[in-house]
């Protein structure tokens, strides 16, 4: 350190500030193997298995459902991350796409969307139902958080649930229909449909009022153009 000081007393402004970019470089790099070290360290969690059916198939799309949402919750609940994404499925007719036809539906998701919109009336109904398939699993999930304490309140209100698909309207990449659930306890303001198609805010201001509020200081995320504060207490 005292070598870093006396060579950092001899160069100009710019040599010095590059050599400040390179000891931070390697402070980050020192604390990111120190972190790593500290986990390697750690034991591995023992979590209960009797509620993951690891053999699921999409054969049974609502036990595979749930069991993916039951790893997400036990790999919050031992700390193995803090943060998941999870796609549902795809709504081309792979097998995931077929799912309404296990469920008696009639047509695989691209083609009850696509028909919900065009010809409506029971075809809306049956998008409807598989709509409140998925939403019923998505419950059953948050419920685990909200039922599991964590410091002075719930698992649920330390995080910040993001549900929503892949378009409004069949192909329209805008008004997208999303919903967040918990975080109260990062500032989350929850009881409030927003309808914020008029001001045509990007969907990276999401991202980045859900960064803020995560305790990431971030002033920009992809083309956002500010926070959404609508959505704060």
């Amino acid at each position: 350190l005292e070598s870093y000081r006396e060579i950092k007393r001899q160069l100009g402004n710019d040599d010095s500030r590059k050599l400040e970019y390179y000891m931070q470089a390697l402070r980050d790099v020192e604390k990111e193997i120190e972190r790593m070290e500290r986990w390697t360290a750690t034991p591995k969690p023992k979590v209960p298995t009797d509620e993951l059916a690891l053999n699921a198939s999409v054969q049974d799309p609502a036990t595979f459902i749930r069991t993916m949402y039951n790893l997400i919750y036990l790999a919050f609940k031992t700390d193995s991350t803090r943060y998941a994404t999870y796609m549902l499925q795809s709504m081309n007719g792979d097998a995931w796409g077929n799912i309404p036809l296990l469920l008696g539906l009639g047509a695989n998701h691209h083609l009850l969307a696509h028909n919900a919109t065009s010809l409506g009336g029971e075809h809306f109904v049956k998008l409807g139902k598989y709509d409140k398939f998925e939403a019923d699993l998505l419950a059953e999930f948050i419920t685990k958080l909200a039922d599991t304490p964590e410091g002075e309140g719930t698992m649920l209100d330390n995080t910040v649930v993001m549900y929503g698909g892949s378009n409004s309207q069949t192909h329209v990449n805008r008004n997208y229909p999303l919903m967040l659930v918990g975080g109260e306890k990062l500032g989350l303001k929850h009881g409030t449909f927003h309808k914020l198609g008029d001001t045509k805010p990007p969907l990276s201001n999401l991202y980045l009022t859900l960064l803020n509020a995560l305790g990431v200081p971030a002033k920009q995320f992809s083309d956002s153009t500010g926070t959404i504060s609508q959505i704060m207490a």
